[in-house]
């Protein structure tokens, strides 16, 4: 749920308009949040990726402190390559 709006309608409405990636892992997460996350982007074909962004020491979990299956990271990697190359960017 976000926001009172179910995991699918959201990622479903996201993905009519071209996203190709999901964030799962936040540090704001639940374990519980982010595996319905996670399998509903799997679900669609999308790519899942992690936060990057760090707002401070007194904010948990740190960066590098949250596990992200090296599948994802490589998946993620991989999306964003094929969409570079697709845009013609070299």
């Amino acid at each position: 749920m976000y926001y009172g709006v179910s995991t699918d309608a959201v990622l479903d409405l996201l993905c009519s308009i071209g996203i190709e990636a999901v964030e799962a892992f936040h540090g704001g997460h639940t374990d519980a949040y982010r595996d319905e996350v996670w399998q509903a982007a799997v679900k669609r074909g999308l790519a899942v990726t992690a936060g990057s962004d760090h707002h401070g020491p007194e904010h948990h979990p740190r960066p590098g402190h949250r596990p992200v299956p090296l599948a994802d990271v490589h998946g993620a990697i991989k999306r964003l390559r094929e969409a570079h190359q697709a845009a013609g960017r070299p």
